[in-house]
Formats: C-alpha cells, structure tokens, sequence
C-alpha cells in the first residue's frame, strides 16, 4: 500500500496534514486516529490523540492531545487548503487501560471514540468507516490523498493466540 511514498511515523498528541501523496502510520491502544480525506482533492490528514476533549481552547497552541482539539485543527486545515468534501475514517478506542468497568462504556478507549464521533459530528463531517474497542491495538497505515488505510490488529502481550 503505497510502498514509494514518503512515510510519516505519528507519535502520541501529533497530527499531519497533507496536500500531497504520502502514507501516515500510527499505532494504537486506547488512542485513537481520526483520519479525515477529500478524494476529489487529494487531500487527508490524521491524528493519534490521547485523550476525549479539553475544557479550555489555546488558539495560539493547540495541544493535539486532545480529540476536539485535532479535529477541528485538522478541518480547518484542510479546508482552508481547498477541500470541501471531507468524510472521515476512526480507527482505536481499545479497552487496553480500564479505568472503570468495561460494562460502563466509560475505559479511556470508549471516551476517546465517542469524543472522536461528536467532534466529526460538530463539524459536519461524514463518518464512512470505523473499526475501534476490542481488546487489542491497532497499527494504521493511511493515505491521506485518497482515503485507503491499511489496519492490522496487534498482539496481546502474555496472549499466546494474540
């Protein structure tokens, strides 16, 4: 998938925005990566972030660890740029950290996915394909300027059927 292109690696509470052809990877556990796209464009970017939402905004130092706060960076971005047509991937939310009782919905992963899904929902923009919970992490491979990913699901440590 998109073996030539230039690969960028995102590390916890980073994002990347690109105009141009290139694959972006992440890896995951309660994280998630929300991957937005115009086709038409060729356009994408994607984030890893740690976190549902923060209380207050920055403006001038947008802390990407945060879920609202990526999104509407990442949108704005993008259409600035030129892209109207955004619709958006959502890939992690693992229940790897339970804070509370999986039955509650409330693990770091079930928090993240919902923020991910109002915040899409908040800027108008098309959730097309999900695959987030479980019990496992993720490793995404995405390519911004047309909206194909690569997921793989990761190994439970001390799982011997993985």
């Amino acid at each position: 998938m998109g073996e030539n292109l230039q690969t960028v690696i995102l590390k916890p509470a980073e994002l990347h925005v690109a105009f141009s052809p290139c694959r972006i990877v992440t890896v995951l556990g309660s994280c998630v990566a929300v991957c937005l796209y115009d086709e038409q464009e060729e356009a994408g970017a994607m984030c890893h972030c740690i976190f549902p939402e923060k209380a207050e905004v920055v403006v001038d130092r947008p802390d990407f660890s945060y879920v609202d706060v990526a999104v509407r960076h990442m949108a704005a971005r993008l259409r600035q740029g030129g892209a109207v047509d955004l619709r958006a991937k959502l890939f992690g939310g693992a229940d790897v950290i339970e804070i509370y009782p999986r039955q509650t919905n409330r693990t770091v992963g079930a928090r993240n996915v919902a923020a991910a899904r109002q915040a899409l929902m908040q800027h108008g923009i098309a959730l097309v394909a999900q695959r987030t919970g479980g019990l496992r992490g993720y490793r995404v491979a995405f390519l911004p300027h047309c909206g194909r990913v690569s997921l793989s699901l990761l190994e439970r440590r001390g799982d011997p059927n993985g």
